[in-house]
C-alpha cells in the first residue's frame, strides 16, 4: 500500500467518460501493452505521451504491479509509527512485504473493465485480452481471499492478517470495499454483492449516514496507524464521510435496489 493506487485507477474512468469514450481515445500514441506488462515497469515522466489511452494503460498496469495506498490515507498499514507527533502521511513506508487493499482490487476490476472497452473500441485486441485476463485473475483472488462470509474484507496488513473481518476485535467491517467490490460486480452472480449490501445496512447504517467502519477502534494499533489513534466515532475511526456514502448508493443500483439507493442519499443531506 505504497503510493496512490486509487488515484491512478481513476485515469481509465476519466479516459472513457471525459468528452465521451470515442473522443477521449482519439489522440495518438504508441501502444503501451508490451512494455507495461513487464513487472516493475515505471516509465519516466518524459516518456509518457499525452494520450489519455496511454495514461489509462499506465495506471491500470502500475496499480496491478505495485502495492499501492488507497482512499483512506489514515489506514497506514506500512507506517508503524511509535513516535508521538510523527506524520503518518510521510513516515515510512516500512521495509519488507507490503499490505494489500481489497478496496483497490475492486477499483482495479471496475476501471479495468473500462480500459478493456477502450482497447476494444480502438481494435487493440491483444491489449484488451491481456487486461481482461488480469481482471479475471483479480476477481477470482477477491472471491477466494477477499470475502469474509457476509462482506468483503478491507485489506491484509503487513503481516498478512485480515483487516475488516469478523475475526477482528474492532474494525470488523468497512464501507469502502463493500461499495467498490459491488460496483465492480465481483461475485454478483454468486450472491456476494447482495450480502455485502445487506451487511452495510445491518452494521454500518445510521440515521445520519453510513459510518466508515464498525466497531470503532478503542486502542492504538501500530500496524494500522492513524485510523486507530482517533477516539471512537471520530474521523476515520467510524466517522461518516460524504465521499464514500454515494458509493453505496451506486452499489445498490448495481444489484437493482433503487429504493434502498435513494434511502442512503437523504441522510447526508442537510435539507432532510
Amino acid at each position: 500500500m505504497q503510493g496512490t493506487g486509487h488515484d491512478l485507477l481513476h485515469h481509465p474512468l476519466s479516459a472513457s467518460r471525459f468528452s465521451g469514450e470515442k473522443a477521449a481515445v482519439r489522440s495518438r500514441g504508441p501502444s503501451p501493452a508490451s512494455s507495461l506488462c513487464e513487472p516493475g515497469f515505471v516509465p519516466p515522466s518524459s516518456m509518457v505521451p499525452s494520450s489519455p489511452r496511454y495514461r489509462a494503460a499506465w495506471s491500470v498496469y502500475h496499480a496491478w504491479e505495485s502495492g499501492c495506498a488507497d482512499w483512506n490515507d489514515c489506514l497506514n498499514l506500512n507506517c508503524f509509527s511509535e513516535e508521538p507527533g510523527e506524520s503518518f502521511q510521510t513516515f515510512g513506508p516500512s521495509e519488507g512485504p507490503n499490505a494489500e487493499s481489497v478496496f483497490i482490487a475492486g477499483m482495479f476490476v471496475k476501471y479495468g473493465k473500462d480500459y478493456v472497452k477502450i482497447c476494444r473500441h480502438k481494435g487493440l485486441c491483444d491489449e484488451a485480452d491481456t487486461a481482461q485476463k488480469a481482471i479475471e485473475q483479480m476477481e477470482k483472488t477477491v472471491m477466494d481471499a477477499g470475502w469474509d462470509g457476509e462482506w468483503y474484507l478491507r485489506a491484509y496488513d503487513h503481516y498478512k492478517h485480515k483487516i475488516g473481518s469478523k475475526e477482528c476485535e474492532d474494525g470488523k467491517i468497512f464501507i469502502e470495499p463493500q461499495g467498490f467490490c459491488v460496483i465492480a460486480e465481483i461475485g454478483k452472480d454468486e450472491g456476494l454483492c447482495l450480502k455485502a449490501m445487506q451487511s452495510v445496512e445491518k452494521y454500518l447504517d445510521t440515521k445520519y449516514g453510513i459510518v466508515l467502519l464498525q466497531p470503532p477502534y478503542h486502542r492504538y494499533h501500530v500496524e494500522l496507524g492513524e485510523i486507530s489513534s482517533y477516539p471512537p466515532g471520530y474521523k476515520e475511526n467510524a466517522g461518516i464521510f460524504c465521499h464514500n456514502n454515494p458509493w453505496i448508493s451506486i452499489a445498490e443500483t448495481v444489484i437493482g435496489r433503487g429504493n434502498r439507493a435513494w434511502q442512503v442519499h437523504p441522510n447526508l443531506s442537510c435539507i432532510h
